[in-house]
């Protein structure tokens, strides 16, 4: 019994670290979250047809469990990016001469061929979106 609480508590722990309940502000259309209901969580992305159908202080303050997972090196990957080493004992992906280094510990990305610009991005949807303000084919 013992074991099986302390397995639930860090499971729980583990969760909270992965994850954040993101706000209404950080949804836009191809926006990457979690959605819970039938007793497990399913990924969603929001759609465009979303903002017309939704009563938004309903689905996303009192009607669903929403969860957003904090960027982490499997997202960069999934972008195309491939781990060519670590830079201070980060991870350093490149992709197309582009270099990224991932701070999991700050949640920070550092494009440090871009004049060593430092970026607080929380999601693989906001690393998208930065890439495409400084146009940026990912």
């Amino acid at each position: 019994m013992i074991e099986n609480l302390a397995f639930t508590k860090n499971l729980k722990n583990k969760q909270m670290t992965e994850y954040y309940t993101p706000k209404i502000e950080e949804f836009h259309v191809g926006f990457e979250y979690e959605e819970f209901y039938n007793d497990d969580w399913h990924k969603k992305q929001y759609q465009q047809d979303n903002f017309l159908n939704h009563d938004f202080e309903c689905v996303f303050e009192k009607c669903y469990k929403t969860r957003v997972k904090y960027l982490d090196k499997k997202d960069i990957e999934d972008l195309g990016f491939k781990q060519v080493g670590n830079s201070l004992s980060k991870p350093l992906f490149n992709k197309n001469n582009l270099n990224l280094i991932l701070d999991n510990v700050n949640k920070e990305i550092n494009f440090n061929n871009i004049n060593n610009i430092y970026f607080k991005i929380k999601n693989k949807s906001e690393l998208k979106k930065i890439f495409e303000m400084l146009g940026i084919v990912v």
